[in-house]
């Protein structure tokens, strides 16, 4: 019995510090993620959200206080299970954004609620066992939570992303390719004397729809020939999003199970010329300026 509530600590403990940590890495994608949920302010609950999350990893890691922990880690669970449920019924969310970035973990809505599901038991057993024990909860120090507070908050500030940083990162060490050679050429026809931006989004994930303004900019300014936008279906969200953007690209629609054997990225920009992808890049897509001034005079 004590093995496995060991055991079950040390998973939880995983869980949640990979959690926490990963969100850190993103603050702006996670506090954007959370907003799309549009209940008030809640986006201003992310440093707090990660700073729990690390301490409950840390905690459960350490087994120190499991009692305690799997009580906070319970109640929190529950809380977060309302408001995915909340989102995925009534906004037609599927990212929980728990994982941030690390796409394995953020899959089909259905996988986040057994996910959940998994944890919540985990934490029962312990809390179960801890009482048949005599165990006792305990509120943890203050030089323990005043350590664990300093520690994620230098992560959640280092984490802070910027778009440069993105457009940077996705633009180095790309070969061209002749678009008949990759994936792309499945989803879009092109011609050899024109240029393209095609841009791979969905319609719930925040730093795609940031994107959004940027990417009109593109055949309006004569950057490119043409823009066309590859997206995976999503009536709900569709409708909101031509009704506040009115977008005047073309917008080709997919499965998910289409869009995922493209990209489990997104948002992913592909710049093609001469019939061939010259470079991909991830993240949030540069004002048509920049992308002009400090990419394409240095490429061509």
């Amino acid at each position: 019995m004590k093995k496995r509530v060991e055991f079950e600590a040390y998973f939880l403990g995983i869980i949640f510090l990979l959690s926490g940590f990963i969100k850190s890495t993103d603050t702006t994608l996670f506090m954007q993620t959370i907003a799309m949920y549009g209940i008030g302010y809640i986006e201003y609950a992310a440093p707090v959200i990660v700073i729990a999350e690390i301490y409950m990893g840390l905690s459960f890691l350490t087994q120190k206080n499991k009692f305690f922990t799997s009580i906070i880690s319970l109640s929190f669970l529950l809380f977060v299970s309302v408001i995915f449920l909340y989102g995925l019924i009534f906004k037609d969310i599927t990212d929980c954004g728990c994982f941030g970035k690390l796409q394995l973990f953020n899959n089909a809505p259905w996988f986040t609620i057994i996910r959940n599901i998994v944890l919540v038991l985990l934490c029962i057993d312990i809390i179960y066992n801890c009482r048949k024990s005599g165990i006792k909860a305990e509120w943890p120090s203050l030089e323990t939570v005043i350590t664990i507070c300093i520690i994620a908050t230098g992560a959640f500030t280092c984490g802070h992303s910027t778009k440069f940083k993105k457009i940077a990162s996705g633009s180095r060490g790309f070969e061209p390719k002749y678009i008949k050679e990759t994936k792309l050429n499945d989803y879009i026809t092109t011609s050899p004397d024109s240029t393209y931006l095609v841009f791979a989004f969905s319609y719930t994930c925040p730093h795609c729809v940031n994107s959004i303004g940027n990417l009109s900019q593109y055949e309006r300014t004569g950057v490119v020939d043409k823009v066309i936008s590859l997206t995976a279906r999503n009536e709900k969200a569709q409708a909101v999003f031509n009704d506040f953007f009115e977008p005047d690209f073309e917008i080709i629609e997919f499965s998910k199970d289409s869009m995922l054997k493209l990209t489990r990225e997104l948002p992913v920009s592909y710049y093609i010329r001469n019939d061939s992808i010259i470079d991909v890049f991830k993240g949030e897509l540069p004002s048509a300026f920049l992308f002009k001034t400090l990419y394409l005079q240095n490429k061509e």
